[in-house]
């Protein structure tokens, strides 16, 4: 999701150079062809309109025992599929994103390695509400605080909409440099969809930006979600090459009350890259190309069985803003062929 430049490490200005893929020069798209990086540059990767789309493959995990959720746990049958049951933990590795720098000052990061939730209760307690620093002691490792963020305080009335975490809709209240599990910093709204919202953050853990699509806090949308994930998780298992042009998720795993799935960073979508050109169209060339790969993640899709459901210039994306390569996304209205889809979709 996003538009921008490459982030690797943790340190320092956060720049290093991303997974490289062979390309020639044919794959450049044309000059002046694409907005500048900035906040509105694309759409994205699952539920509805982003400036950001993610890039690198990785493991997946969370549990949902793990986490603290207010408005308790949903229905047993709802759970993650069982690898994506560690919450918070995941390997290594570099991404290649696009979208600003995505800097923060950082001031209340562990450093090199994470905090236990003792010490981040001895060291930052006063960052921290009062739900936080009872919430925090679900989480076995903690990167990142969200100090200094204008933080939602918790509040006790019932009807108070996931204790003041969620909105009227269900959509979890996103502050800005404020935690996601105490791991992913906030960095910015990317955009809104039927089944919730996605935020581009600078996960400490890995060292590198991600989006994180964040389902809304309702069951109907919780439910597929869960299909989601499952695809995805297939998706990504089947496709260890990276060559499938489909987005590979990286992990999911539940805070307060909600569902939520990082993804790898891509660019700018088709229909914003046509747009941007004044709908003046693309050369025979580049439309082969796309064409191309566009069956090739199809063929993919047809041989797991799964249906997406949802194809539209929207949900493809361009691997890299000044390359053709793509890749398709949003998977969240996708089903197997012999499974019904839901009916508000």
């Amino acid at each position: 999701v996003g538009s921008g430049g490459l982030v690797g490490s943790r340190g320092g200005s956060r720049e290093a150079p991303g997974r490289t893929q062979p390309r020639s020069s044919r794959d450049a798209l044309p000059v002046g062809s694409l907005l500048s990086s900035g906040p509105n540059s694309a759409r994205g990767a699952g539920g509805g309109r982003v400036v950001a789309q993610q890039r690198s493959a990785a493991d997946a995990s969370a549990s949902a025992a793990e986490l603290q959720r207010p408005q308790g746990a949903p229905p047993s049958s709802n759970t993650l599929p069982t690898t994506l049951r560690r919450s918070g933990s995941g390997g290594g590795g570099r991404s290649q994103v696009s979208g600003g720098s995505g800097r923060s000052s950082r001031r209340d990061t562990p450093g090199s390695a994470p905090m236990t939730p003792a010490m981040a209760l001895r060291s930052h307690a006063g960052s921290l509400t009062e739900f936080e620093q009872s919430e925090i002691l679900e989480f076995p490792q903690v990167w990142y605080l969200g100090a200094g963020a204008s933080k939602h305080r918790a509040s006790p009335e019932a009807g108070s909409n996931n204790h003041g975490y969620d909105d009227d809709r269900g959509d979890y209240r996103v502050v800005t440099h404020d935690h996601l599990a105490y791991r992913y910093e906030v960095l910015g709204m990317l955009g809104r969809g039927s089944f919730g919202q996605v935020a581009k953050c600078y996960d400490y853990r890995k060292g590198c930006l991600c989006a994180i699509k964040v389902i809304r806090n309702k069951t109907r949308f919780h439910a597929q979600a869960l299909i989601e994930v499952k695809i995805l998780e297939r998706l990504r298992g089947k496709d260890g090459e990276d060559d499938a042009n489909v987005v590979h998720m990286r992990e999911a795993f539940y805070f307060r009350g909600h569902l939520c799935i990082s993804f790898e960073l891509l660019s700018i979508n088709l229909y914003d890259f046509i747009k941007n050109n004044n709908f003046a169209g693309l050369s025979a060339g580049l439309i082969r190309r796309i064409a191309a790969q566009l069956l090739v993640g199809l063929k993919f899709l047809r041989k797991q069985r799964i249906i997406h459901c949802d194809l539209k210039p929207e949900n493809i994306l361009l691997r890299h803003p000044s390359r053709s390569g793509i890749k398709i996304v949003d998977f969240g209205s996708s089903c197997y062929e012999d499974e019904r889809g839901y009916t508000y979709i």
